[in-house]
Formats: structure tokens, C-alpha cells, sequence
């Protein structure tokens, strides 16, 4: 399986996943596109397959190679209106 990106609901974030238990999260208004915005460390064993942004909380959906689903918040500040 590859890691594949998602996009918050908003547009102006991405996250993908990583061969570690992280997941990369990027500001495109604000920030280099070469340095995540914030990563964010999840209560995996092995590297993230899949993320999805819950589309109202400040959330992320995780699965992993590790067989498990998990559910991590990320700094609600990098959505700005």
C-alpha cells in the first residue's frame, strides 16, 4: 500500500502520513512547502497508510500497517478564516 494525502475541508491543509507513527501536516497559505506546519505523533506502532480530517473537530483519522485505527488532534490554529 502507498501513503496518500488528504485535504481538510477547508483546502488549505494537507496531511500525509510518513514511514514512522507521524503524520505531516502542512499550512499551503502560510508555510514552506519543503517543512510541515506541524507533525503530529500518533499512538501507532508503524507508518500511517491513510489520514482523514474529521470535517468539524480539529481531528485526524489515522489507519495503519499496524492494523488500527486511531484518532489524533492537531492545532486548530492552522485553519485561519
Amino acid at each position: 500500500m502507498y501513503i496518500q494525502p488528504a485535504w481538510h475541508p477547508s483546502g488549505v491543509l494537507v496531511a500525509c502520513g510518513s514511514t514512522a507513527p507521524t503524520v505531516n501536516v502542512w499550512d499551503i497559505r502560510y508555510h514552506k512547502l519543503d517543512q510541515p506546519s506541524q507533525t503530529i505523533t500518533t499512538p501507532h506502532d508503524k507508518r500511517i497508510l491513510r489520514c482523514a480530517f474529521h470535517p468539524k473537530d480539529d481531528c485526524l483519522l489515522t489507519v495503519s500497517s499496524d492494523c488500527h485505527l486511531a484518532f489524533s488532534t492537531y492545532h486548530s490554529t492552522l485553519v485561519r478564516d
